[in-house]
């Protein structure tokens, strides 16, 4: 799969060699975001939203739209490999986001992705709206197949962001 240029365009100057292809992306950090093991067969796929309030309904909208402008389309359906939603994860407050992406370990490519984040973390520490959006473009980005970069890095990938968007 081959992403656009303008995918990472937050991202310093990165390829690498993945089983898909050669990878150019430019970024603002170090080091090279790592490509997971699994992908999309195209450079759009489906997501069925499972939030039951208008606020997070927003926040995957937007969310969606940041990696429209990046190169990658998500649509919303009545159904679809990939769900997302928030979840009260008050009895685990070291998350404030997880993916389980299931994928044919032949082909990589998803079967299924379920995308959440943690309303109990973003209303102990404050986050705002616009760093929930971040925690959900980050998510979707590993719905992608993206992994995390260092925890030092000025990107949406960043494993301890909230304040880097796409």
């Amino acid at each position: 799969m081959r992403f656009p240029k303008r995918i990472f365009s937050t991202l310093a100057t990165i390829s690498l060699t993945t089983s898909f292809g050669l990878l150019s992306a430019n970024a603002s950090t170090k080091t090279t975001t790592p490509m997971l093991g699994y992908r999309y067969d195209k450079q759009a796929a489906n997501y069925q939203d499972l939030s039951s309030s208008d606020y997070y309904k927003d926040v995957w909208n937007n969310a969606t739209a940041s990696w429209k402008k990046a190169g990658f389309t998500w649509t919303k359906a009545a159904t679809a490999k990939t769900t997302v939603s928030s979840y009260d994860g008050s009895s685990d407050m070291t998350l404030a986001g997880y993916n389980s992406v299931s994928y044919n370990k032949s082909t990589g490519e998803i079967t299924s992705s379920k995308v959440r984040i943690n309303r109990a973390v973003f209303e102990k520490y404050n986050y705002t709206k616009a760093e929930r959006t971040n925690i959900a473009e980050h998510e979707l980005g590993h719905a992608l197949g993206i992994g995390h970069n260092n925890t030092d890095s000025v990107s949406v990938m960043n494993p301890a962001n909230r304040y880097y968007t796409i």
